[in-house]
Parts: structure tokens; sequence; C-alpha cells
């Protein structure tokens, strides 16, 4: 399974844009989910964070119902969406976080393009 997450510049997101990508990928046999998160304009930094973990969290709990493996999750994004991607994978269930951690939010990979970022 696969979540997407859209590079905006942390504005409002349009998920739409990459659907070819998301068609060929799911002719390979992935789930893509695409999310849209709270965008810079009504949310400040760390709300798209918590969006994505958030996500991670309910594509976990559907995995059943979507028919994909809910321990194999990978996050993509691109842009300050990989910006989001990687800050999600790399904090994990530690802060911040959204306030229901009740399921894990592990992730099996997370992949950024093409961003630019030192996260050292």
């Amino acid at each position: 399974m696969i979540v997407f997450v859209r590079g905006s510049a942390f504005h409002e997101q349009n998920v739409t844009d990459c659907s070819n990508y998301f068609v060929r990928i799911a002719e390979q046999g992935y789930v893509v989910a695409a999310l849209k998160y709270r965008h810079s304009d009504i949310a400040p930094f760390s709300a798209q964070m918590q969006d994505c973990k958030t996500a991670v969290r309910f594509m976990r709990k559907n995995a059943e119902r979507f028919h994909c493996n809910k321990d194999r999750i990978a996050l993509w994004g691109d842009s300050s969406g990989g910006h989001t991607v990687l800050m999600a994978g790399f904090t994990g269930n530690r802060a911040p976080d959204t306030d229901s951690v009740a399921l894990a939010h592990c992730v099996w990979c997370s992949i950024g393009f093409p961003i630019v970022c030192d996260l050292l």
C-alpha cells in the first residue's frame, strides 16, 4: 500500500493531477491512497505531518477493506509532500502527533522526491 502526499508548497493540494501515476501503480497490484492534508493557509506546521500519520493509521485500520497488507505501507511524496512523508516516517509515534495513537503509525519506507533537506 502506498500513501501519496502531493507537493504544493504546503498550500492546498490538487491530489488528482497525479491520477495517471496512481493508475499505473495500481495496475501493478498496489493500493494507492492520495492524502489531502490541512494546508498551511489554515493549519500551521505540524498539522500536515499529523494528517499524514492519521492517514497511515486509517489505512492500517482498514487494510482488509482495501485488500492490502497493513504491515507493508510506504509513504511517498513529492516536493513539500516529500518533506511531509519523511518527517512523518522519521518521527513515527513520537511527537508531534495526534492525540489518538491507539494504532501504530509504523511504515515500511518513506520516499521523498525531489526534495532538499537536512534531517541530521
